[in-house]
């Protein structure tokens, strides 16, 4: 995905301007909500990671990827009881992210 690409090239906004381009054409694709949480969350806009993920989760409710971003917006504005259930949540479903977070962050 190109928004993956401008992200790599240290270009979040660039990426975040894509994903808001693919999300007019497909706002219910659970994917690129998750996925431009993970960029909202390099720009600083938590809540709004959080309510993408929210979005991603109501179309599938078993999308790991949107449970390990919440889980990352939510400990980088400070709600770490509530990110450990989320990181809990992807573990659950087998992401090994979730379980380094797990390890790193949760009691």
């Amino acid at each position: 995905m190109r928004a993956q690409a401008y992200v790599g090239l240290g270009a979040p906004q660039r990426a975040l301007d894509d994903l808001n381009q693919t999300l007019r054409l497909q706002p219910d694709w659970a994917d690129a909500l998750a996925d431009r949480a993970a960029v909202k969350c390099l720009l600083f806009d938590f809540r709004g990671a959080v309510q993408d993920c929210n979005r991603a989760l109501k179309i599938d409710p078993l999308h790991v990827n949107a449970f390990y971003q919440r889980g990352c917006a939510k400990h980088k504005n400070g709600n770490n009881k509530s990110a450990c259930t989320d990181w809990y949540q992807a573990q659950q479903l087998k992401d090994e992210r979730a379980d380094q977070a797990l390890t790193q962050y949760c009691d």
